[in-house]
């Protein structure tokens, strides 16, 4: 599966996210969500300093928080999915339902290539001076 995430395709990524939500009733996911995940990954590219033109190769992979309650003692399905960066786009590359687990916190994971890591880390330092010791 590779879709390009833009409100045109709204329609497709609902159904390539429909088969894996066939009985579910809870923590479902639409395109909207999608689209909100791809404007986060870009909000979190921009804040490491990485340009536009070298993000090709991130990715970005969402799960949603487990049940809050307490005496909720089992693991409850979830759907989670993964969108990569692309040259100019974002993709969705695969959605899975996945357990969660009471208490378990939502996680948004973006990762990025050694490239981009070494970007940012770089982006960091100027941000920053380092005594020396005399």
């Amino acid at each position: 599966m590779k879709i390009k995430i833009v409100p045109e395709n709204v329609v497709a990524i609902d159904e390539a996210i429909a088969p894996q939500q066939q009985r579910a009733r809870v923590n479902l996911v639409d395109a909207q969500d999608v689209l909100a995940a791809m404007r986060r990954a870009e909000a979190k590219l921009d804040a490491l300093g990485i340009p536009k033109r070298e993000r090709n190769g991130a990715s970005f992979y969402q799960v949603p928080a487990g049940p809050s309650a307490n005496s909720y003692s089992y693991a409850q399905g979830a759907t989670a999915f993964r969108i990569a960066r692309a040259a100019t786009d974002w993709y969705l590359i695969d959605v899975q339902r996945i357990d969660v687990y009471p208490k378990q916190r939502e996680r948004q994971d973006l990762t990025l290539t050694p490239e981009q890591d070494d970007k940012a880390i770089d982006v960091l330092r100027r941000k920053y001076l380092v005594a020396r010791a005399a």
